[in-house]
């Protein structure tokens, strides 16, 4: 439900945003970017979406998915997503990771991460299977309907309302998401899951209350890679049950408001829970 409540309040305010936008009732460069802070939250929902986590009802799970990236990156499709999110799960750190294309040098990061959509067609070009391939024909199939409502608004003169209420949200939506989400919680991008699982993927301890919302619970995201049909909320629950068990591996620890971990051996972490 915390989901689902979440996602209907997105879609609601998508619609209510795009009705201010095409009425002029407020300046359209205002409801693009109220729609890219919206769509950095929707992510949570899409995420939850291509792992099936939303609800038991796959139909019911991925056609609210569907709905939500319609509204924010409407020519994407959700089987596309999961496809090249089920490559970075299984991949994760390796030069299979389709993240990678969020991995560069710091002045490239904002523009990678703002074509992350990009680099994603990038890599089932590269390394796609027939699987892929298929998914990709139908994003094709979308890109060229968003293309088409584009000329429509704009021919009949809300050409302003679609540059701002279809294109720059996604952009918005996908630095945030870059950054938070793509990046940062692999960070220092140095290893790779298959060597060692519990340092590829971070925890982020400190202000939980304030990281919880601003980074979705993805403050956990070693939690996420090791159970990832667990609804985000989930996430914080499940550090606190498995902590000591965790603190048993070596992990990769981000401290407060932390880009670089600390990584700290099971013995230096028993030490520091015995203090």
């Amino acid at each position: 439900w915390p989901t689902m409540i979440l996602a209907i309040t997105i879609i609601a305010g998508m619609i209510a945003l795009w009705g201010l936008a095409l009425t002029e009732t407020l300046a359209p460069w205002i409801c693009g970017l109220l729609a890219g802070l919206l769509g950095n939250w929707s992510f949570t929902v899409i995420h939850d979406g291509t792992h099936r986590s939303i609800a038991a009802n796959k139909t019911l799970n991925d056609w609210v998915a569907r709905i939500t990236i319609a509204l924010i990156v409407p020519w994407a499709t959700l089987e596309m997503l999961r496809w090249a999110h089920a490559q970075h799960h299984r991949h994760t750190g390796g030069k299979l990771d389709p993240d990678l294309w969020s991995q560069g040098p710091w002045w490239q990061l904002p523009f990678r991460w703002a074509l992350i959509d990009v680099g994603y067609i990038i890599q089932i070009l590269k390394h796609g299977d027939k699987t892929a391939y298929k998914h990709l024909r139908r994003t094709l199939v979308h890109v060229a309907a968003a293309i088409g409502i584009a000329a429509v608004l704009t021919f009949n003169g809300f050409g302003e309302q679609a540059f701002w209420m279809m294109l720059v949200p996604s952009r918005i939506a996908l630095v945030g998401l870059g950054f938070t989400f793509f990046w940062l919680p692999h960070v220092p991008h140095d290893t790779e899951q298959s060597k060692n699982f519990t340092r590829a993927s971070t925890i982020r301890l400190g202000h939980e209350r304030f990281f919880n919302v601003a980074l979705q619970y993805q403050n956990f995201h070693l939690l996420h890679h090791m159970y990832p049909m667990t609804p985000h909320y989930n996430n914080a629950r499940l550090w606190h049950l498995l902590e000591p068990l965790l603190r048993e591996r070596e992990l990769a620890i981000q401290y407060g408001f932390a880009i670089h971990p600390d990584i700290e051996a099971p013995s230096e972490v028993e030490t520091v829970a015995m203090a």
